[in-house]
């Protein structure tokens, strides 16, 4: 087992041509769900409310339990955003006190810099799983 922590991503997935309550959506969002629960780690959905929109925006958590996955994870991300360029992800982690985020769009990933945030998650020793 490692010494590593486990590190939680919040993660906000969107599109630009679906509402957020179309079933479509829904669908394509738990496709992702899906892949991650099968290759990755734990994934867990929930809602938040949001003013005006019926049902609110679904936030996904991510848990991974190694440095070592955050490859795969980053793969996954890629090829699920690559899939439609209208789709988009809001990735947050909390450190520090601090919360850090980086977004990503199927028209603008940057495997690197996913890489280096994700990576980055594990090394501080304030996470706590």
């Amino acid at each position: 087992m490692s010494d590593e922590p486990q590190v939680r991503f919040r993660i906000e997935p969107s599109n630009a041509d679906y509402d957020p309550n179309d079933d479509r959506w829904i669908d394509q969002v738990n496709d992702l769900v899906n892949e991650l629960q099968s290759e990755v780690g734990e994934v867990h959905k929930e809602q938040t409310a949001v003013s005006g929109m019926k049902g609110g925006m679904e936030v996904l958590e991510l848990i991974l339990g190694s440095v070592d996955v955050v490859s795969s994870a980053v793969d996954m991300f890629k090829a699920w955003l690559s899939r439609d360029q209208s789709r988009s992800l809001e990735i947050t982690i909390e450190r520090d006190g601090k919360k850090e985020t980086i977004s990503v769009s199927g028209n603008r990933i940057d495997k690197e810099d996913m890489m280096k945030f994700m990576e980055a998650a594990f090394q501080s020793s304030s996470i706590n799983g």
